[in-house]
């Protein structure tokens, strides 16, 4: 299992927070998501596990790493989806149910992305889950982007 933090930097179980965040607030819907960003000679990426409360709010949690710079874009971006759905699937073997894994791909053909969309959401999709693009609702990609950038 990935070590998680909370925005505050503070490290989390993920699975134990989960739980707990869903058993104070019903109303909660789970959505996991991946960001990554090439700097110099390190590839960055982030995944968030984002809670929203119905219409009163959202947190996220995340965990952060640094690798080797990946060149081929069409490998950086499909390390994402791969992460997204490997932290998604921990979370369901734990009985957390995940409302969405949110892919930071558009669906617009002027997008640099566009191209990986059916492939990412059919391996989404068939990993059991429900999938958004850009420019659908996107609540983890946006924390995992602000992660990234921070």
């Amino acid at each position: 299992m990935r070590t998680f933090k909370k925005e505050s930097g503070e490290l989390i179980d993920v699975i134990k927070h989960s739980i707990d965040t869903l058993s104070e607030h019903s109303d909660t819907k789970v959505y996991v998501g991946s960001d990554s960003q090439n700097r110099g000679a390190l590839t960055r990426y982030a995944v968030a596990v984002a809670y929203r409360y119905g219409n009163k709010g959202t947190h996220y949690v995340y965990h952060r790493f640094v690798t080797k710079r990946i060149t081929d874009r069409w490998r950086r971006l499909w390390k994402e989806v791969e992460l997204s759905v490997e932290v998604a699937k921990q979370l369901e073997e734990n009985s957390i149910k995940v409302y969405c894994v949110d892919l930071d791909f558009n669906k617009k053909e002027m997008a640099r992305s566009h191209e990986m969309v059916a492939a990412a959401r059919g391996y989404v999709k068939g990993s059991g889950f429900e999938c958004s693009v850009k420019p659908e609702e996107q609540v983890a990609s946006k924390a995992a982007d602000h992660i990234i950038r921070g």
